[in-house]
Formats: C-alpha cells, sequence, structure tokens
C-alpha cells in the first residue's frame, strides 16, 4: 500500500516542479520581453530627439520667414519610423508568444506523461495482485 502512496507523492512532486519550471519561464520571458521594449522605447525616443534637434538647428538658423517656411516644408512628415517602431514592437511580440506557446506545449507534455505513469503502475500492480480465476469443477 505505501508503494502506491509513494508513487502518487514522487507523481505530485513531479507535478509541482513542472508547474514551477513553466511559471519560472514565463516569468523569464516576461522580464526579457520587457526588457527589449524598454530598449525599442529608448532607442526610438533617442532617434526622435536626434531628428527634432537637427530639424529645430536647421529652422533656427533660417535667415527671413521665406526660408522658415521653405525649410518646414520640406521636411515631409515621415511615418517610416513610426512604421518601423510597430514592425519591431510586432516581432518582439510574436517572438515571445512563440516561445511561450513552444514551452507551455513541452510543459503539457510532461505533465501528462508524468500523470499517467503512477496509473500505468497502479493497474500493473492490481493485474498482478489480482488472484488467478479459479478452475470450474466438473
Amino acid at each position: 500500500m505505501s508503494s502506491i502512496t509513494e508513487q502518487f507523492s514522487a507523481a505530485t512532486k513531479s507535478q509541482l516542479e513542472a508547474q514551477f519550471k513553466i511559471f519560472n519561464t514565463f516569468a523569464s520571458t516576461a522580464v526579457e520581453s520587457a526588457e527589449k521594449v524598454i530598449a525599442l522605447n529608448i532607442s526610438t525616443t533617442k532617434a526622435s530627439v536626434e531628428k527634432s534637434s537637427a530639424a529645430a538647428k536647421k529652422l533656427l538658423g533660417a535667415k527671413d520667414p521665406r526660408e522658415f517656411f521653405s525649410l518646414s516644408a520640406a521636411e515631409p512628415a515621415s511615418f517610416d519610423n513610426l512604421l518601423a517602431y510597430g514592425r519591431e514592437l510586432y516581432s518582439i511580440a510574436s517572438g515571445v508568444q512563440n516561445e511561450l506557446i513552444q514551452s507551455a506545449q513541452s510543459t503539457i507534455k510532461q505533465v501528462s506523461d508524468l500523470a499517467a505513469a503512477p496509473v500505468t503502475a497502479l493497474k500493473a500492480g492490481v493485474k498482478a495482485a489480482a488472484p488467478a480465476p479459479a478452475a470450474a469443477a466438473p
């Protein structure tokens, strides 16, 4: 009887370890993705400030209003930086999603294998302990 109890105890311990592993993976993935997003935001902000500073220097260097307005009209509103930011953010999000899905799938497979092991052992133990059927009397 203690053999069955020990098997279920070991299975429970294994399942808890697997759950801890997946939570640890989720947490580390979340931290890594947050680091990537923060780095992206910092680089985007830096590039935006540099571009704005360069544009302001050009505008402040204008000698008359006509030159000022021609310089401001020459700088079209560019959405390239915004699109590049969106693509990079999407790339980070999809990478994190793929990593989490793969981790969850492998952990679910591990847990299901661990859960099936004691049941299989229990079935084998019950079959071995079952008495042989008595021969029918003639």
